[in-house]
């Protein structure tokens, strides 16, 4: 029933507030995350799983993925256009 919450519409907040918690200070907490997944891997199958990855990557705005994108300047191309 937990689980069903958790990753329902209603359960955006705390989803949200447990993503924020497990990237705290800008790194990924592992053991916690660990510790997390062995709680709800049996009671999660691996569709919704992908289901719900994929909504969450459709929610996020080309903004959002420009923020963490690494910048890096494109390269002139050093071969000319002209014919001759």
């Amino acid at each position: 029933l937990g689980l069903q919450y958790l990753l329902s519409e209603e359960g955006q907040f705390l989803r949200r507030e447990l993503l924020l918690a497990l990237t705290e200070d800008d790194q990924l907490h592992g053991a916690e995350i660990q510790s997390l997944w062995n709680l709800v891997k049996d009671d999660l199958p691996p569709g919704r799983l992908f289901n719900v990855a994929l909504n969450a990557l459709s929610t996020i705005s080309s903004d959002g993925i420009g923020a963490i994108l690494p910048k890096s300047p494109i390269p002139e191309s050093p071969v000319s256009l002209e014919r001759g």
